[in-house]
């Protein structure tokens, strides 16, 4: 997976031409439909 935000050793922190190109944005209702379905932990977060 490509980095989202890229530092370089002089200027600012920038986001990644790669990502940003591909980004579609979701629509107000996939956002709420994923919102509100139930997720499942993952077995190794409390350990």
């Amino acid at each position: 997976m490509e980095p989202f935000l890229i530092q370089h050793s002089q200027g600012a922190v920038e986001v990644n031409p790669a990502v940003r190109d591909s980004y579609t944005p979701r629509s107000r209702e996939e956002v709420r439909r994923e919102a509100t379905q139930p997720r499942s932990l993952d077995s190794g977060y409390f350990a």
